[in-house]
């Protein structure tokens, strides 16, 4: 289904600074779903400190949905990595890099050198779709 009528929101980010790079974030909501994209792109000065977070999601999410979302970093060169987030609290929650261990999905938390050394110009994308309260 299409949806059209998107609007930009700017979530907040903690130990996680773009520095001169930018972000990309928007939204579109249907009846009490919301589906959502974020692109950072990291700029000179950029940091990624421990547990890296990002909090303020367009709209309060219901307490049954899930805070994890999918998403992919992607380096200067275009090589693509899978990240996925870790439920911090209702409202937030910390960037992790995916890795198969076995037969699971593991997600650990991403750092400025996992999944690879990020440099400026590297993206970090997310993509999700949850219910609203």
């Amino acid at each position: 289904m299409f949806y059209s009528n998107y609007q930009n929101f700017t979530p907040v980010l903690t130990n996680f600074s773009l520095g001169t790079g930018s972000c990309d974030c928007r939204y579109t909501q249907r009846y009490k779903t919301i589906h959502f994209s974020m692109t950072f792109v990291l700029g000179t000065g950029f940091s990624i400190g421990v547990n890296p977070t990002i909090a303020g999601l367009p709209r309060f999410r219901h307490s049954s949905t899930p805070n994890s979302f999918m998403g992919e970093a992607i380096d200067i060169d275009g090589d693509t990595y899978q990240i996925a987030t870790i439920e911090n609290d209702a409202d937030s929650f910390i960037l992790g890099k995916s890795t198969i261990q076995g037969q699971h999905l593991d997600i650990e938390v991403l750092t400025a050198t996992e999944p690879f050394t990020f440099v400026a110009g590297d993206k970090i994308t997310l993509s999700g779709t949850y219910e609203t309260a």
